[in-house]
This record gives C-alpha cells, structure tokens and sequence, in this order.
C-alpha cells in the first residue's frame, strides 16, 4: 500500500505501514442502574480508603440515543453518577472482554447462571473487578439483600472460568484498512466480533493534505471486502480514515474526557451492540525498519527469514497470501514483534505444503493497539 520490494516474480514482500489506530467515536450517558446489589469490601484494593461501599453490577446508559444500554464499571477506585458522558476508547483487557462476551447481560442462559439476575450482575461485576482492580471476593463483607455467600461463590466461580478460558481473549478490529495489491490501492474490512466476514454500508472514507482518493465512501459485502480505493498524489504523513457504524464488542472501555473530568471514569461495554468506530493509518509510516529478507524452498515448504534494526511500537507480522484470480490477501499467520526495539531481531515463518510457483506472501507489521 505504501511501499513495496520486489523481490523476485513470485514472491514478493509488501511492508505496509499500518500504523493502527481505531477509536470509537460513540457516546455514553450515564442514565441509571440495572440488576444488581450495593456491596461493601474491606479491606479496599483503592488507596486511602479502608472500605468502599457501591453498587456492583449493570449501569445503564444512553448510548448515541440507544436507551438502557448496559455497561459495566471497569475500576471501582473511581466514582461515577447519573449524568457522566463517557467515549469508547478502543482499549480493554483480554477478560473484560470474555467475561461480557460469555456472561450475562450479553447472555441470559447458561450453566451455573444464578437465577435472580441480580444476585448474577453482582457476582459478574466482582470478578471484572478482581481482574482490574484486584479484589479479593472473601473481602465483600456485606452484600444488599440475601444469598450474600451464594454470590461470592458465583464471583469466584466465574473468576476461575476466567483464569482457565479467557485470559488470551483479544479484541476483533471491526473495521480495518487494508493493503491492496496495487500499492496505491487499499480496501476496507469489516468483521464481526468473532472474526467472520460481514457486509456493512456507507463507510465514509476521508485523507488529509492534497492527496486524493478514487471515492470517499464505500460498502463492504458478504465476504466483509470492500472494492478497491485509489490514493493518488499522497505524501508521507498524510491519514487515510475510514468510519462506519459496527459492532463493538463487549468488553472494550468507555471513559470520561480528561477536559471533562481530571479523573478518567472507565466503563466496560456489557455486551456487543453496534457503534460508530474509525480506523485511520498513516501513508508511509512503518512500524519497522527491515535489514534483511530470505525465502528458501524446501520441497512443498517455504521458509521466510526476515531481520529487523529497529522497531516501533510493533505489535508484529501479519504472514498474507495473495489467492490468484480474486485479487485478496488471505492471513495465514502471524508472528508477535518485541514492541520497541532498537537492537537487530530475527524472524522466521514456514509456509508448509504451498503451491511456491504461483505464491505470493506479504508481511504486515503492524502497530500495537492503543
């Protein structure tokens, strides 16, 4: 996309600057409480306080005009009312999102769901905390209503289905700009939160400077590919983005704006629902400064050995094959970057049982995720 060696009329190496930045552009008001019970934990994990007393479970607010969206509070050292504004930042931790991916309020039915959705939001609420904030469940003291011993247990239940399931759960980009096979070229992708194609309309595309592109708005189809777009007159620095309404999914952060409010207040999306979100990426920024790149046969296998002397924020490689006839990069691996780096790295990636004589790869460095 940005630029490209040839390195050969088989195989070549596309490093496309991709430095990702997505961000939500949604809003959250706070509006009231959903199920759940006020709860009271002493010792504290928060500084200066001995105990702290709150509601533990599902908050609800009005996001871009959806009532009763359910969110929950990701950091229980920070207070919150009825009328705060929060914006999706785009970040989260791996078990946020499998707790709302897997819990309720995103599900309803489930084994070893507790029946009173109250005393279940409550215990769910605790173990984002215990993740975030570090509580520990035998330090809830007291707990509004009954069956305060039933929802501890339910608590650490789900904080054990956690360590044991989620602890690697990543968050899907939704929206994504991507390389065309023309370095000029680029195209959108949108997925759902499970990683499966699916087809979104009118996604509004804009660059900055005098650059221009062959259309500024574009739809995705039923393989979550949009057409090509054509950058022409572009210069390094210029921003490519694209916005459109997708899923979120659960999980990912909402927080109050520090000209707002000093004190960042960080909600966590209850389930996934559908939100305006923009990716952006730099034309001819790249996150990594290659020194060197080998490829070798080796009956059906190709190896790929690449060497780095810098690297900037670099989350790592996405290893793409071009499929022949359709003109689309399929991702068939990747390998993890070492973030910052100003020593040389190695890398290495097999390609097993390829078709080399009509094989393209690319390797897309890509930028860790604010």
């Amino acid at each position: 996309m940005k630029k490209s060696i040839l390195f050969s009329a088989i195989l070549f190496l596309c490093l496309t600057g991709n430095a990702f930045s997505q961000f939500g552009n949604s809003i959250a008001i706070l509006t009231g409480i959903g199920d759940g019970r006020t709860v009271t934990i002493s010792p504290t994990p928060c500084d200066g306080e001995d105990t702290t007393a709150g509601f533990a479970g599902v908050i609800l607010a009005n996001l871009d005009g959806v009532p009763n969206t359910p969110f929950f509070c990701l950091d229980l050292c920070t207070g919150i009312t009825i009328g705060d504004t929060a914006k999706d930042s785009s970040s989260t931790i791996p078990e946020a999102i499998y707790i709302t991916r897997n819990y309720y309020p995103a599900k309803t039915s489930y084994p070893g769901k507790l029946t009173n959705n109250n005393n279940e939001a409550c215990a769910v609420q605790l173990a984002i905390w215990h993740f975030r904030n570090g509580v520990v469940i035998d330090n809830v003291i007291a707990i509004t209503g009954t069956d305060d011993q039933l929802i501890r247990d339910r608590a650490e239940a789900i904080i054990a289905d956690v360590i044991l399931n989620g602890g690697s759960t990543t968050q899907i980009s939704t929206l994504e700009i991507k390389p065309g096979v023309d370095p000029n070229d680029f195209f959108i992708e949108t997925l759902d939160t499970a990683g499966n194609p699916v087809a979104i309309d009118s996604i509004l595309l804009s660059i900055t400077g005098s650059a221009t592109l062959s259309t500024y708005m574009v739809s995705t189809d039923g393989s979550g590919v949009s057409p090509d777009v054509t950058v022409t007159g572009a210069t390094a620095g210029d921003v490519i983005s694209a916005s459109a309404d997708v899923l979120v999914p659960g999980g990912v952060t909402y927080s109050s704006a520090e000209v707002l409010n000093p004190v960042l207040q960080l909600l966590v999306l209850g389930r996934t629902t559908v939100a305006n979100r923009t990716d952006e990426i730099t034309w001819g920024a790249l996150p990594v400064e290659l020194s060197s790149f080998t490829a070798s046969i080796n009956g059906s296998d190709i190896t790929l050995n690449w060497a780095t002397t810098e690297e900037i924020n670099n989350s790592g490689f996405e290893v793409e094959r071009l499929k022949t006839g359709i003109n689309t990069w399929e991702k068939i691996g990747f390998v993890t970057g070492n973030g910052n780096s100003s020593v040389s790295q190695n890398y290495t990636y097999t390609d097993k049982k390829s078709d080399f004589r009509n094989l393209h790869l690319q390797i897309k460095a890509d930028r860790l995720q604010r």
